[in-house]
């Protein structure tokens, strides 16, 4: 049936600067992915407000919540709640808090970390990035992470199998770049127009721009 979608927003204008907005979308397809249900509320002042965002796929729930506030043209706080639940594979969480810091001039992820508590599956992330010019530096660790979580996000192609690995870059003045990766891929599948099975696989990279 059609979908359906919603939205309220109020900023008061008094000193207070309150915002109450709600986004509600039901049922709707977008660039191929199927919506079951997806809500954003947003309350609290605009230097100080919560954010809380709730996607709902047809196998797949994501919960997320933020607290922070927007000044000097950048957003600044934290994500406190972050859960990616399967029906099939469990439940990634967030360890704890990790700051996070939004605008057009830099992006910061403080030591995020995500984890399944019935099994090996683990997500590191921490990003310090300056964008005008790119400086910084972002580094991301996989530990036995099942890629068959991507799958209700992409179309013609299924993954199936466990993905563990790092990647560690670093971008440095005068446009220059180091990055470093490792990738070991196990009992993997990838099913499209044809199939493709891999046992154990394994690769490491290495960029150094002198």
């Amino acid at each position: 049936h059609a979908g359906s979608a919603s939205v309220e927003a109020e900023i008061d204008g008094s000193n207070e600067n309150r915002i109450n907005a709600k986004v509600k979308a039901d049922s709707i397809i977008y660039s191929g992915l199927k919506v079951s249900k997806l809500a954003i509320d947003i309350e609290g002042r605009i230097i100080q407000h919560v954010i809380n965002v709730m996607l709902m796929l047809p196998e797949n729930n994501i919960r997320s919540s933020f607290s922070g506030g927007y000044k000097n043209g950048a957003w600044d706080g934290s994500i406190y709640l972050l859960e990616a639940k399967s029906k099939d594979y469990g439940l990634l969480k967030l360890v704890k808090p990790s700051p996070l810091k939004l605008s057009s001039k830099h992006f910061r992820l403080g030591a995020a970390s995500l984890i399944n508590s019935s099994s090996p599956e683990r997500i590191d992330a921490d990003v310090q990035l300056d964008m005008q010019p790119l400086l910084g530096s972002a580094r991301v660790k996989l530990q036995e992470l099942n890629i068959a979580r991507l799958n209700p996000f992409i179309s013609k192609i299924r993954l199936y199998g466990n993905v563990s690995g790092s990647a560690d870059g670093h971008w440095l003045p005068d446009k220059k770049m180091k990055l470093t990766g490792t990738l070991t891929v196990n009992r993997a599948s990838i099913n499209g127009s044809a199939a493709i099975n891999v046992n154990k696989a394994g690769a490491h990279l290495k960029w150094d721009e002198k």
